[in-house]
């Protein structure tokens, strides 16, 4: 079979690889899909926080069933999956409170562990999720940044009593405006990018911001009547965005941080202190893949909006090409396997 490896930065290639067997516990997988994150593009040009190298990249994957390992009776061969790409340990602290994305010794395909990005994958049955046969691979691709950006939303107590502003019309960040208008809120988006900010208002975005026409925290403040948003979810990953985000809040308000920076941001005290903020990460997600394909088979979320291209798995290195050099064209890559 056929897969990918990082073997250092800029350093990609398509290797032929020994066919994975299930041991116990495990389902043989036969990917189909594969959708490009951010952070991807982040290892392969050398600027992620936490990847290791040599690697297979690759965490939004949709597939099939082809095989079982000893024990597992809770799936069948033929059945279309989605998988969770989060390897915990089950036992310490954080996992014992039921917090499992952020388990002491996390690791995730793609990042520390070997990811998704090959023709077959050997994955622990339990991290697998059925999803409609009648949803398209390249949709059931988007289940996990969907759900990343479902957990940010519910990190932030969403309701339908808040104005919530989205810094970055990602595809985490339109997730987030997907899951927060869903949770009834009034939604507005900050991006300098045209296109983006275009895409925001098809998706409901009551307000388009462009940094580059207009002050952001005027418009927040006009179109909030002088309150500030109630919750600002920070979906950039630049010191900037996240230092501003404080002063986009409301007084006694919600501050969401889902993107990553590896730069230390000043976060000026008398500040938080003053308007009493909670200040909160959101690291991938927790419990929220069944919700998340729920809600794409029911119809209540289309992912078809977030992707602008499909391209076969061995024209990845394109692909990452395509989402550095052209972010106002490029939203989500889905990369499509066999």
């Amino acid at each position: 079979m056929k897969k990918a490896v990082l073997r250092a930065p800029r350093v990609l290639v398509i290797v032929e690889a020994p066919m994975p067997e299930p041991g116990p516990g495990e389902a043989l997988v036969r990917v189909r899909a594969g959708g490009v994150c951010g952070s991807d593009v982040h290892a392969f040009r050398g600027s992620s926080a936490f990847q290791v190298y040599p690697n297979t990249p690759g965490h939004e994957i949709a597939g099939e069933v082809a095989a079982l390992g000893e024990g597992v009776t809770n799936l069948s061969p033929g059945e279309h999956v989605v998988l969770d790409p989060m390897i915990r340990c089950g036992h310490c602290y954080p996992c014992r409170l039921g917090r499992y994305n952020c388990c002491t010794t996390l690791r995730v395909m793609g990042v520390h562990a070997e990811g998704g990005f090959a023709e077959y994958v050997a994955v622990g049955a339990a991290r697998l999720h059925r999803i409609g046969a009648n949803v398209p691979f390249r949709a059931a691709a988007m289940v996990e940044p969907l759900s990343v950006s479902a957990h940010a939303v519910a990190r932030g107590r969403v309701s339908e009593a808040d104005h919530v502003l989205v810094i970055g019309a990602g595809t985490i960040g339109l997730g987030a405006l997907l899951m927060a208008r869903l949770a009834g809120a009034t939604v507005a988006v900050s991006d300098p990018l045209p296109e983006k900010l275009r895409l925001a208002q098809r998706l409901g975005a009551d307000l388009a911001i462009d940094p580059g026409e207009r002050d952001v925290q005027e418009a927040v403040q006009e179109w909030t009547a002088e309150d500030g948003a109630s919750v600002v979810i920070e979906a950039v990953g630049d010191p900037r965005t996240t230092r501003v985000a404080l002063d986009y809040v409301s007084f006694a308000g919600r501050v969401v941080i889902v993107g990553i920076t590896r730069e230390e941001v000043p976060f000026p005290v008398p500040l938080l202190v003053r308007k009493e903020l909670d200040v909160v990460a959101s690291r991938n997600s927790r419990e929220q893949f069944p919700r998340v394909v729920s809600l794409i088979e029911s119809g209540q979320i289309d992912p078809a909006p977030l992707i602008s291209h499909d391209l076969p798995f061995e024209r990845l290195a394109e692909a990452f090409a395509m989402i550095a050099e052209r972010p106002n064209e490029v939203r989500k890559v889905v990369l499509s396997f066999g």
